[in-house]
């Protein structure tokens, strides 16, 4: 007869699930009873990149077990990781992981917290949230600023917290994406790139549409 063990949770295979992510979890430690910490394993297929997110309240750890990959954090360039390599990703940082090698990537999801799904924010654009060209004056200002190395402030739609949000930036590129559905091949928008002036380590990644506005210091009026 087999006692259970309060301390042990056995694995179960079965208990694997594919999400929208593009990614197969397994919670092997997730319970409402130990909010501290979450564990998971997430295995991605060959070629695959996972959906761009964030976790809100939630620090998340990768460690990789099996593969290779390009992990790309805050809008910074993709990095190779593979096998016991560790990633942390902060708080409401943006992050994905494309597996690059010809085998399936398995690896651990360590949450602290533990992961719960309120806090998962998307931020791949919803092709229902369809882009909306901004006014000429603006985008002059942005480029303008970027060309002179500008610092500027800028209010805009802060779509990880759905709130607005004031930030001193220094603006350093406009770039243009495309998003691929299954018939065609549609805009999915402008985006400012810009650093924190306070610490020009964060990056942080603005779809034009979501500036409500942006002023040079000596022209803001608070």
């Amino acid at each position: 007869m087999t006692t259970s063990m309060p301390y042990i949770k056995p694995y179960i295979e079965e208990a694997q699930f594919l999400t929208q992510e593009q990614c197969s979890i397994n919670e092997l430690l997730n319970d409402a009873s130990d909010k501290s910490c979450s564990v998971a394993r997430a295995s991605v297929a060959p070629g695959i990149c996972t959906q761009l997110h964030a976790l809100k309240n939630t620090t998340e750890r990768y460690i990789i077990l099996e593969g290779e990959a390009e992990v790309e954090i805050n809008y910074t360039k993709p990095v190779k990781v593979s096998y016991l390599d560790s990633i942390t990703i902060p708080e409401g940082v943006a992050q994905r992981i494309r597996n690059i090698g010809e085998g399936e990537l398995i690896f651990l999801c360590i949450c602290t917290p533990r992961f719960e799904q309120i806090n998962y924010q998307n931020l791949d654009v919803c092709l229902s949230q369809k882009y909306q060209p901004i006014e000429c004056q603006l985008h002059s200002e942005l480029e303008l600023a970027i060309m002179h190395g500008q610092k500027m402030w800028v209010c805009y739609f802060d779509n990880l917290n759905k709130k607005e949000k004031k930030q001193y930036l220094k603006p350093y590129n406009i770039v243009t994406r495309m998003q691929k559905n299954v018939t065609s091949e549609e805009l999915a928008g402008e985006f400012l790139l810009a650093s924190q002036v306070e610490d020009s380590n964060i990056k942080i990644e603005i779809r034009l549409d979501h500036i409500r506005s942006a002023h040079s210091q000596k022209n803001w009026h608070k």
